[in-house]
């Protein structure tokens, strides 16, 4: 299998990985969506901040959304 090319984190690939994380998708998803490495992905998850931030908020921003949407119709 061919090697993939350097992934490169700009500001729209950090935001995209948010946008995704909310949207529900895995860890395993998101890194297809990409086009990375299952292990590229975890690499950059542990050493970038800004990847790891995005993520974290992605998935904070759906929870909160799914929890104000259950709590406005009790």
């Amino acid at each position: 299998m061919p090697k993939r090319s350097r992934i490169r984190l700009d500001e729209e690939k950090i935001l995209r990985i948010g946008e995704l994380a909310g949207l529900g998708l895995s860890n395993d998803q998101i890194a297809d969506c990409l086009d990375m490495s299952r292990s590229s992905f975890y690499k950059c998850l542990q050493k970038n901040g800004d990847f790891r931030d995005s993520l974290e908020r992605g998935r904070s921003k759906a929870v909160m959304e799914i929890s104000n949407a259950l709590f406005s119709h009790m």
